[in-house]
């Protein structure tokens, strides 16, 4: 009957409920790992806050790899070129002083993209500024974001340049540590230029404009120098090979000096632009405002 089937029904549903209740069953209770989170040095933080709002932007991409990545290729045919018309126009070979004038060369233009360290930013400079981190952390942190690529950079030019030209291994070595101290210099000036004149509530195209001129600024000082280093290696090696020694006003010119000059004008350089950055670095960030 209805009623015998409906107290059917209510039973089996009853005994099924409790069943599916209070049923024991050895069960595995998977607890979820609670990782646990070290807090990331404040310098690697803000680099890879650099390194994020770098890759959020195709403009900024193309300015830190484009040139930074040509240039061992760039540097090797520049060098090949100048080095045969050299040993054809006058039979000698000044490999290290033709090495060293290219490299630094090419190292001025990978750096054009540090001019924009702290303008790039805009309106976001003074959030950063809201963070319990000092200036010289907040500043390195896009120094040594930098210093990656272009480092990175000059020794795959001394690298390109053993491989496929007749420099030696020792000439490499030190075209690349004059490169290295070199190019830090140069950003640090181009940093320093930058925090000086930085208006962080410009428009895109304003910023933009406000960039070209600290970059023409970094360009020359950096070409003028590189020229100024490397010609003058070139000169000493062509008049210290030719004729062994030469006397110009009373100083007795070795091949060693092709060396040592650069390299005594790279460490003044580096003197000059650490001075230049640290000078009074916490007033000048502090005066960044709208």
């Amino acid at each position: 009957t209805k009623r015998e089937n409906f107290r059917i029904i209510i039973f089996v549903t009853k005994n099924l409920f409790y069943i599916t209740l209070y049923k024991n069953e050895d069960r595995v209770q998977k607890c979820k790992k609670i990782e646990s989170y070290k807090p990331m040095n404040p310098t690697l933080s803000l680099m890879k806050k650099e390194f994020i709002s770098v890759f959020r932007d195709s403009k900024h991409i193309f300015a830190y790899f484009s040139i930074a990545t040509a240039m061992p290729m760039m540097v090797y045919c520049c060098y090949s070129l100048f080095s045969t018309l050299i040993i054809n126009t006058i039979g000698i070979n000044v490999s290290f002083a033709l090495a060293l004038l290219v490299v630094l060369m090419f190292s001025v233009l990978t750096n054009t993209f540090c001019a924009t360290n702290i303008t790039r930013d805009g309106v976001a400079t003074l959030k950063v500024k809201a963070l319990p981190v000092g200036a010289s952390t907040v500043l390195l942190a896009k120094i040594l974001f930098c210093a990656i690529v272009s480092s990175l950079s000059i020794i795959s030019s001394a690298v390109v340049l053993i491989v496929l030209s007749k420099i030696s291994i020792v000439d490499a070595i030190v075209v690349a540590l004059i490169g290295l101290v070199f190019s830090m210099t140069q950003i640090f000036v181009s940093t320093r230029l930058d925090l000086n004149h930085a208006k962080v509530s410009l428009s895109p195209l304003e910023v933009e404009k406000e960039s070209s001129k600290t970059i023409s600024k970094v360009v020359f000082i950096g070409l003028i120098l590189s020229l100024i280093m490397g010609l003058l290696s070139v000169v000493i090696s062509i008049l210290a090979t030719s004729s062994g020694e030469s006397l110009i006003v009373g100083l007795t010119l070795r091949p060693i000096y092709a060396y040592l000059v650069p390299a005594a004008i790279a460490v003044l350089y580096f003197a000059f632009g650490f001075i230049y950055y640290k000078h009074k670095i916490a007033k000048s960030y502090e005066n960044l405002v709208i």
